[in-house]
């Protein structure tokens, strides 16, 4: 979070500006400019408005997820560092920024997707991104093809050896791919963006199970009704109003 987010913001307006039209590179410079005089409100509504004209650019969730935590708002903040992921699954910054802002408080939510996990086999999957996966997987394949052709020529030696090998590692990294864009899936995740929702225990709003701080991600299981329920990490299901939560 203590980077040299300025020099981010001035290099990336150099490149943006090969790639974007007018308009939205005025917004870009802009928003920046108020970022960089503390101005975070008025640079939070430039960086909406450039998302708002379709231009749903990772760097600018990232720039708009950074003004929100500046303006001290860790919900919206959070929703903007997960949709930079959801854009770009390589984005680390944004990684960082979420496991520092959950860090700061008693954090009762689910882990946000697309982090890594603390088991060996999270560490590998977050060597490349699902898409990496998902083309390793297919050029494993096409040797493995490739293999097989040279077999029934009798064109290499060990052939079976080496058919067993290319196969096995071509279904491991189509298995990786798959377990990767499941730890990357975004579906029905939202965050809390108020200060202090309420989760109850039934759409009636009886009584209140606890209370869920700003930043809280939460997974949506039910949308029917005028609540949605929603489940944290430990297991605990309740309703929530959608009011108080954004979704991915």
């Amino acid at each position: 979070m203590k980077k040299a987010l300025v020099l981010c913001l001035l290099l990336c307006s150099r490149l943006l500006a090969f790639a974007v039209p007018a308009d939205i590179l005025n917004l870009w410079n802009e928003a920046n400019r108020a970022y960089q005089d503390k101005q975070y409100e008025h640079a939070i509504d430039n960086y909406q408005s450039i998302l708002e004209s379709k231009f749903t650019d990772a760097q600018v969730y990232y720039n708009l997820a950074n003004a929100y935590y500046k303006n001290g708002q860790n919900g919206p903040a959070l929703v903007n560092y997960m949709r930079t992921i959801q854009a770009d699954p390589s984005f680390r910054a944004a990684k960082q920024n979420i496991v520092f802002i959950q860090a700061q408080s008693n954090f009762k939510g689910i882990q946000a997707p697309g982090l890594p996990g603390t088991k060996w086999y999270h560490k590998l999957l977050d060597l490349l991104s699902p898409d990496a996966w998902a083309w390793l997987a297919a050029a494993l394949a096409i040797t493995t093809a490739i293999l097989f052709l040279l077999k029934s020529r009798n064109k290499i030696r060990h052939a079976n050896r080496w058919l067993s090998s290319g196969a096995a590692m071509a279904i491991l990294a189509f298995v990786f791919s798959i377990f990767a864009h499941q730890n990357n899936s975004f579906s029905n995740t939202a965050v809390v963006t108020v200060e202090n929702g309420f989760l109850y225990d039934s759409q009636k709003k009886l009584n209140v199970k606890m209370n869920l701080g700003a930043g809280t991600i939460l997974k949506i299981t039910n949308t029917s009704g005028t609540l949605v329920e929603v489940v944290l990490d430990n297991g605990l299901k309740g309703w929530i109003d959608p009011a108080e939560i954004e979704k991915i």
